[in-house]
This record gives C-alpha cells, sequence and structure tokens, in this order.
C-alpha cells in the first residue's frame, strides 16, 4: 500500500492536504487572473497608442450617467483618478446618509402589539 492510497490513514490525509491546496491554488489564479488580463490590455493600448485607456462618468442633459472609456495621456491620470474618486466619495457620502437616516427612523419607530382575536 502506497502514500497515495486512499484506503490508509495517511492516503486519506495526503487527500485532504491536496484538496485544500488545490482549493486554494483555485481561489488564487481565479482572483489573479482577471486582474493580470486587464493590466496586460492596458499596457497594450498604452503600447500601441502612448495613451492610458481611463473609464469615466459622463451625465448627458436629461440627468442620465453613464461611462466612457476614454484614451488620455498619461499626465492627465493622477488628476482623473483624484476627480473620481471624489465623485465616487460624495455618492457613497449620499448613500450613507440615506441609510443612517433609515436606520434613524426604522429605531424611532414603534413595533406594533399583535393582536389575535378569538
Amino acid at each position: 500500500m502506497g502514500k497515495n492510497n486512499p484506503l490508509t490513514v495517511w492516503g486519506l490525509a495526503f487527500n485532504l492536504v491536496a484538496l485544500l491546496y488545490h482549493f486554494f491554488l483555485g481561489v488564487a489564479v481565479g482572483l489573479a487572473a482577471p486582474i493580470v488580463a486587464v493590466a496586460a490590455m492596458v499596457a497594450g493600448v498604452r503600447l500601441l497608442t502612448g495613451k492610458m485607456p481611463f473609464f469615466s462618468q459622463r451625465q448627458d442633459a436629461t440627468g442620465e450617467r453613464y461611462l466612457v472609456l476614454d484614451l488620455i495621456p498619461p499626465e492627465e491620470v493622477g488628476d482623473r483618478w483624484a476627480e473620481q474618486k471624489r465623485i465616487i466619495g460624495d455618492d457613497l457620502g449620499r448613500i450613507k446618509a440615506e441609510l443612517q437616516t433609515l436606520v434613524e427612523a426604522q429605531a424611532t419607530r414603534e413595533t406594533p402589539e399583535l393582536v389575535i382575536e378569538a
């Protein structure tokens, strides 16, 4: 009987360790692969055009917001990034304020009593 034989205690331990190893390896690859793919695409666009791809939010005349992919010079990336951080921070601040208002309203509301009629 070898160490990979599932009928032995060592075989069972080996298979459990292998299972955990492969699970965590799959999680790591599953998280890293999309990040590496996006970085490769950005590097390819930068190599071919000399500009950086950058998503930004735009708003049309009706007030509807949408995302636009712009190609911008590399020196503008820092300013654009700071602007997008500010916009997202403002949106998150509004959401936080609304949630806080809802929580406070829920805390002050009295719970109705259950009335059972016979």
